[in-house]
């Protein structure tokens, strides 16, 4: 086993400079996430037979916040 004292990879990139600074208070990082009950709600209409096109085409906008 050898210690490699945090050297990396031949060939590897440089990191960015603003990489993982994260997205600023206040601004839409982007898709919202399900909430369990959301995710629960959409397996129960799968397994009662409703075509998962059908559901994962349905826009979030429509599920109750």
């Amino acid at each position: 086993m050898t210690i490699d004292a945090g050297l990396k990879p031949e060939g590897a990139p440089e990191r960015s400079l603003i990489a993982g600074a994260g997205t600023p208070s206040g601004v839409d990082a982007g898709p919202k996430r399900y909430s369990v009950q959301r995710k629960i709600a959409v397996v129960a209409r799968l397994l009662r037979g409703e075509l998962l096109d059908v559901v994962a085409r349905e826009p979030m906008s429509l599920w109750p916040s």
